[in-house]
């Protein structure tokens, strides 16, 4: 007998009861490496799988009555999401901002998917993304507008929303669902990045809040190609 008062066979049994119980943990455990960011990614916001934070940066993003369920971000009664020290990385260049949105009412006005700059600082606008009442995507950067045709936006849906400004060709694009909807030229280069805050899903400034559920916004430094586009639109 050993010293605590079991016998010889009673501690090899549990010995052995020990490592099976280790053997079955590491067999169910998930070992798999979380997804890696596309290359030039130079701001992530998953709302799903990590939780209200910048992938890339693990900084948190502050939510204003905003919640976040299996299925995103709940955006309900004004409230929105604010990243107040993020840096994007487009000082001047192209620029691809991604967003998942699913709406469960359009505004009668407008409804804002993302933007970067704080005005009631003088800071202006750098870039933004709002969708109209009747469905459409209007996009301005570098004192450039550019807006789909209506019904862009599907009620009810998952709809994938791509902005890009490419400083080669100077052009600003608007993807819906991995399908190109409108080009237009701009005589500025590249995007000048003001800094200030990046809302997601509304903000104070002039209360356009989405009534639905986001679940991803992506910031791209780089202009994203349509075949590009077209791939992260089906990876749903």
């Amino acid at each position: 007998r050993d010293s605590w008062g079991g016998d010889e066979r009673t501690i090899i049994v549990m010995r052995a009861f020990l490592a099976l119980c280790l053997l079955a943990g590491a067999a169910f455990a998930d070992t798999s490496p979380r997804p890696s960011l596309p290359p030039g990614v130079v701001a992530s916001w998953s709302f799903a799988r990590t939780g209200s934070i910048d992938e890339r940066t693990g900084r948190k993003i502050e939510l204003v009555n905003g919640r976040i369920d299996k299925t995103g971000l709940r955006l309900e009664g004004g409230a929105y999401a604010v990243a107040k020290d993020s840096k994007i990385g487009a000082a001047a260049g192209s620029v691809s901002i991604e967003v998942w949105v699913k709406f469960e009412q359009l505004n009668r006005d407008w409804a804002l998917l993302c933007m970067r700059g704080a005005q009631e600082k003088q800071i202006g606008e750098t870039f933004g993304i709002y969708v109209g009442a009747q469905g459409m995507v209007y996009f301005n950067a570098n004192r450039t507008s550019t807006q789909t045709p209506n019904a862009a936006i599907t009620v009810g849906e998952w709809v994938h929303v791509v902005c890009v400004v490419d400083k080669d060709d100077k052009t600003q694009k608007i993807y819906v669902n991995g399908k190109e909807m409108v080009s237009v030229r701009t005589a500025e280069g590249g995007l000048v990045d003001k800094g200030g805050p990046t809302y997601v899903g509304g903000c104070d400034q002039h209360g356009y809040h989405v009534n639905g559920t986001m679940r991803q916004v992506r910031i791209h430094g780089r202009a994203l190609a349509a075949r590009d586009v077209e791939r992260l639109a089906k990876a749903k």
